[in-house]
């Protein structure tokens, strides 16, 4: 174990080995005097007060211990709210980046994923976060957020895509129909309801007794309800766009969806947005770690001792 010795004549630190404790030294800066105590593990680190020039100065000598060591670990491995609170705003704002360019551009762009990792690790260390713990919840949150985008993406170009289907003319059309619909009788036949359906063609077949049973099923159960909705609400057209499109937005799974088509560009962006999250917190603790030794080296000069 070294002892970390600070001058009190000139300031300068200077380290020495535990056997020289209890002897006297000279500083080798400028020749001043002191004593080197004796360790006692049992002893509290001694308090720092000022010394002649006004500047902190330890009152005795603190031992470069365990502890100290474990302290040095932790700056370079610094994991706090604050950095992970940054690094998952930068996440949620790229996720929403990410949705607001499809929308504007219609095309999903790749290469967001490896800017939300940028961002991400960025983030992190403006808020003083590095080390490995933190990296690893960096590259958790950029995959997070690299998902929730093409999720957020994906939604609003579907959405965007089915508006554009719905149109005017449908919407006049399925108002017609309802018209129509809400003029039978209130308890239908089978046949009844078959030559609604091909006479509003909705279905393709050539002749109403052609109309299969499941498929009279499922104009009872699904389209027979809308119609009578719509009768009774007499939506506008927007309101009637929206409704329809929010429907069949319902039906849809977001997630499962974006990983069906996943392909191997989304992979290669992904990896290298994660990769760059773990890079840049990761390299931060490392050049600390550097920075820190190098200090410790140009500080430790050999000291003098005298029995």
């Amino acid at each position: 174990m070294e002892l970390e010795i600070r001058c009190d004549n000139c300031g300068h630190t200077v380290f020495t080995g535990e056997k020289n404790a209890g002897r006297s030294g000279k500083c080798p800066e400028c020749e001043a005097p002191f004593e080197i105590p004796a360790i006692n593990a049992d002893e509290p680190d001694p308090p720092i007060v000022p010394n002649s020039d006004g500047e902190p100065a330890p009152a005795a000598i603190r031992s470069r211990s365990r502890h100290s060591r474990e302290q040095q670990n932790a700056a370079s491995n610094n994991y706090s709210l604050l950095a992970v609170g940054a690094a998952g705003g930068a996440a949620i704002v790229g996720a929403i980046a990410w949705a607001v360019i499809a929308v504007v551009t219609d095309y999903e762009i790749g290469f967001m994923a490896w800017g939300i990792g940028a961002a991400v690790g960025f983030a992190a260390l403006a808020a003083g976060g590095r080390g490995q713990t933190m990296a690893l919840v960096c590259a958790v949150l950029a995959l997070l957020s690299i998902f929730c985008g093409k999720c957020l993406s994906m939604h609003f170009l579907i959405n965007k895509e089915l508006k554009s289907e719905f149109t005017l003319s449908m919407y006049e059309e399925s108002k017609t129909d309802a018209q129509d619909f809400a003029a039978l009788p209130e308890i239908l036949s089978d046949e009844a309801i078959r030559t609604f359906m091909f006479d509003h063609a909705y279905t393709v077949e050539e002749v109403s007794d052609d109309i299969a049973d499941e498929d009279l099923e499922i104009f009872r159960t699904a389209v027979i309800p809308r119609l009578r909705s719509f009768n009774l609400e007499n939506p506008g057209f927007e309101e009637w766009q929206n409704g329809t499109v929010k429907n069949l937005m319902g039906s849809v799974s977001l997630p499962s969806l974006v990983i069906e088509n996943i392909d191997g560009i989304d992979l290669l962006f992904a990896a290298l947005g994660i990769l760059t999250a773990l890079g840049f917190v990761i390299r931060e603790g490392e050049n600390r770690d550097r920075e820190t030794r190098r200090s410790t080296r140009r500080q430790r000069r050999p000291v003098r001792s005298r029995s």
